[in-house]
């Protein structure tokens, strides 16, 4: 029989083996924490590895990226810097500092208000405002001084960061380029004042080779032979003719003293009034027009009408041959153009000879086959130029041409 002091030994004895599991139970709970929290260590400096990896290769392509545009900024022909919002630029490329004579550090020392010439500063500044009020690209041309004192003309391209508000700015010298453009200029006002003059001044002998032929036949008509009567008459349609001529130079060279005023045109009506004065002088002729609906567009409305006179005009009497003429007239929009076309069935022209249909008094067909001076298309191609547009032709021989001029949208 166990007695109190047995049961009470293996209380004690119970008690320090719970204890004793009781430690192992937290020791070992410990070490699975720590475990865990080893084990969360390790993944994140795994990670930690890994986004260091992926950061430093971003940060690698980065640089390259930065060696490749600044090996494209110092190298480039162009003019290229980057101004800041304090009036001052922070940085120029090799030809920029080339270009103006200046070093980087002395040129980005000298506020850029001061480099403008004075002529240039309000527009300059206008497109400044422009800028900082959120335009993405602005074009521009001013002058910059150089170190020498002198001025080079520079046409501009800038963007605003939208973030730091830095202007990249790109510009190109067309100084030799404005040069050339006035010189071209002075040049052809010369020419069209000679033409003007020696046109004008052609008329009166021209008058009196007329008038005096007459007279002669007027007055000996009876006394000449067939021949002769016959040269004298040959003498005064070519007398004719030439006044014809020095009216259509007339005519081409006031084109250039002429400005434009320039409104909005409903095309279309305009075309089918110029198609009805067609047929109505053409009654003999089967004559077809088909017209699409013409988009309006912003022009000297005479100008154009004269544009189109000889267009259509054109068409009509090189398709003279064809027992039913028929023309289409159509127009559509291309980018920042409105591009109209005329469509012949007519004579057609060599591709070959199409540099030569804009020409003043330049002829694709003999004049025994079609009439005409060979200015009607060149006075086409001023009136067009000088709004802005192109014009050009596609064409087969003996299968008709098409004839386009372009015009920018408003």
């Amino acid at each position: 029989m166990k007695t109190n002091t047995d049961h009470n030994s293996q209380a004690e004895e119970l008690i320090e083996a719970y204890k004793k599991l009781a430690y192992e139970i937290k020791e070992k709970g410990k070490q699975a924490a720590e475990l865990v929290i080893a084990n969360k260590e390790l993944q994140f400096k795994e990670n930690l590895t890994a986004e260091l990896i992926i950061a430093n290769k971003e940060l690698k392509e980065a640089e390259d990226e930065l060696k490749e545009y600044m090996h494209f900024f110092n190298n480039s022909n162009d003019l290229c810097g980057i101004a800041g919002n304090t009036g001052y630029f922070e940085s120029i490329n090799t030809n920029f500092s080339k270009e103006l004579g200046y070093a980087e550090k002395e040129f980005c020392a000298i506020p850029f208000i001061d480099l403008i010439h004075p002529d240039d500063v309000a527009s300059t500044f206008k497109v400044y405002g422009e800028l900082k009020s959120g335009a993405p690209v602005v074009n521009f041309v001013n002058r910059y001084r150089r170190k020498d004192g002198s001025y080079i003309d520079l046409d501009w391209n800038a963007t605003p960061n939208p973030i730091t508000g830095k202007l990249y700015c790109i510009a190109r010298d067309i100084t030799e380029r404005k040069k050339a453009r006035e010189q071209l200029l002075a040049v052809n006002a010369e020419l069209e004042s000679f033409s003007y003059s020696v046109s004008h001044d052609l008329r009166a002998p021209l008058r009196a080779i007329n008038g005096y032929t007459q007279m002669l036949k007027d007055d000996f008509g009876n006394q000449l032979s067939a021949e002769a009567d016959r040269q004298m008459s040959n003498i005064m349609k070519n007398a004719e003719r030439m006044g014809q001529l020095i009216d259509e130079l007339l005519s081409f060279s006031q084109l250039g003293r002429q400005e434009l005023q320039k409104s909005n045109v409903n095309m279309h009506k305009l075309v089918l009034e110029v198609c009805e004065e067609l047929k109505e002088s053409n009654t003999a002729r089967d004559i077809g027009f088909r017209i699409q609906p013409l988009l309006p567009a912003q022009a000297d409305a005479l100008a154009i009408r004269q544009v189109w006179v000889n267009l259509i005009s054109n068409a009509v009497k090189y398709s003279a041959l064809k027992e039913k003429a028929v023309f289409e007239i159509g127009s559509k929009t291309e980018g920042p153009e409105i591009i109209y076309s005329i469509k012949d069935n007519g004579a057609g022209f060599d591709m070959q000879y199409a540099d030569k249909l804009f020409g003043v008094f330049h002829r694709l067909h003999p004049e025994k086959e079609f009439e005409g001076n060979g200015v009607g298309l060149a006075i086409v191609q001023r009136i067009v130029t000088k709004h802005g547009g192109r014009v050009w032709a596609e064409a087969k021989l003996n299968e008709g041409a098409t004839f386009y001029f372009t015009l920018i949208k408003a």
